[in-house]
């Protein structure tokens, strides 16, 4: 973080090898007015800050400091480099992972599952129309459902984690199991309508586990006992898919020869039915 941002201005047209003349007259502003920001006599406003950061090239670590240092919150044009193009929209995605031969999905920041492809739907035997239900295709309220909850063996490990994010929730969180918001009451409803067993394992994590803060990438280790490959393990990846609508890839890694083919082989099945 440079404390003093116009040093980091003139160092930065330095090495760009540019005269004060040359960067005045590309970013639009008198060559006095440039003397004047890079001696700190005077500021320039955000945009003519943001247009010198653009003509210099400065890459964006470095810009999103100076714009802080100068007393610029970094806005979102700062980390995104081409606008709406950036993420991927629900389609896009989708073709993304079908791209994939590992089990991939999109979920959206609710956890719900928006896309998936053929592998993710092979590992949990679901149809090729479930993905984009609300609630019903939530990864929360699934895990009472036999179908998933019963097949993972760390599932308390692995729920903790849609527990922390329930609770840690950026648009509000969900801190009281009896004050939820109307999404969350129904993902709570679909989660106690599955296997009771699961109930008292959701309290007791519900007590201890702490909020997660949102981030762009995280892990967990999943362990599953499936009914046919046996026991299958992965590596749960989560990262950004599109950070304004909220999507989130989530990979479902491989972690040995055993499990890769047994991917392979319920993809092959599913295909074929």
């Amino acid at each position: 973080m440079p404390e003093v941002w116009y040093e980091e201005l003139k160092r930065w047209r330095a090495a760009e090898g540019l005269s004060r003349a040359e960067l005045a007259r590309r970013a639009g502003v008198s060559i006095e007015s440039l003397k004047a920001y890079e001696l700190g006599r005077r500021k320039p406003s955000r945009e003519v800050l943001k247009s010198l950061l653009d003509h210099l090239r400065v890459e964006r670590g470095h810009r999103s400091a100076i714009l802080d240092a100068a007393g610029y919150a970094p806005g979102r044009d700062e980390f995104v480099p081409s606008g709406e193009s950036y993420g991927f929209t629900v389609a896009e995605a989708q073709r993304e992972v079908d791209l994939y031969p590992w089990p991939s999905q999109v979920n959206n920041e609710l956890m719900e599952v928006v896309a998936a492809n053929r592998a993710a739907l092979a590992l949990w035997s679901a149809a090729e129309d479930e993905p984009g239900r609300p609630v019903l295709s939530n990864m929360m309220a699934g895990a009472s459902h036999p179908r998933f909850g019963g097949r993972i063996r760390n599932w308390e490990e692995v729920v903790a984690v849609g527990v922390g994010i329930m609770k840690g929730h950026p648009r509000g969180n969900e801190p009281d199991l009896e004050g939820l918001s109307p999404y969350f009451a129904g993902v709570l409803q679909q989660f106690l309508s599955g296997e009771p067993a699961y109930v008292a394992r959701l309290l007791h994590l519900w007590e201890g586990v702490e909020p997660r803060s949102p981030k762009a990438r995280w892990t967990v280790p999943v362990i599953i006992d499936h009914p046919d490959q046996g026991e299958l393990r992965f590596v749960l990846v989560s990262s950004v898919c599109n950070e304004p609508a909220g999507l989130f890839f989530a990979d479902w890694i491989p972690q040995d020869g055993r499990t890769w083919g047994a991917v392979a082989a319920l993809a092959a099945m599913f295909a074929s039915r």
